[in-house]
């Protein structure tokens, strides 16, 4: 039996062989459900948006890191909506804090000094609740000398302008 060219799976799989082409079985595995789309779309909005929010907190409130969460919101609205995405693109808060750091080119100063100082002071509470808990804390330093070494050792310093 020859495959049955249908307008959804003539490109993506040849018919089984006595089975109807269209069936709910041969088109499945095919393509996801469209409600299952929907719904992740939905998540990855929902969880950008919380992200921008929390980032956009951030900027004032020193315990919130803006940098990490706008990176969040980024990924998730390039997984939920290409429209989404390219807003936030389009905003000051991502230029003014990530768009030198996706495009590889480095960092100002004050952004890494930013970001290093809310972590240091979130990993000082964390070790300072910690004080029976000697593994805890050195997992914290370990981490904490981690965001020294990679943001001072390895994302280049731009000059302020």
């Amino acid at each position: 039996m020859e495959p049955v060219a249908t307008p959804l799976l003539h490109e993506t799989a040849p018919a089984m062989e006595g089975a109807d082409p269209l069936s709910s079985a041969a088109v499945n595995s095919v393509s996801p459900a469209p409600a299952k789309r929907v719904r992740f779309r939905a998540l990855w909005l929902a969880l950008g948006c919380l992200c921008l929010v929390l980032g956009t907190i951030g900027i004032v409130l020193p315990i919130l890191p803006t940098t990490p969460l706008y990176l969040a919101t980024l990924f998730c609205f390039a997984k939920g909506s290409q429209r989404l995405h390219s807003w936030f693109l389009g905003t000051k808060l991502y230029k003014k804090h990530l768009e030198s750091y996706v495009k590889k080119e480095g960092m100002l100063m004050k952004t890494k000094l930013s970001i290093i100082g809310s972590v240091t002071l979130i990993m000082g509470i964390a070790f300072v609740l910690m004080a029976n808990v000697l593994v805890g804390r050195i997992v914290l330093a370990v981490v904490w000398v981690g965001h020294l070494v990679y943001f001072f050792g390895f994302v280049k310093t731009l000059p302020a302008k």
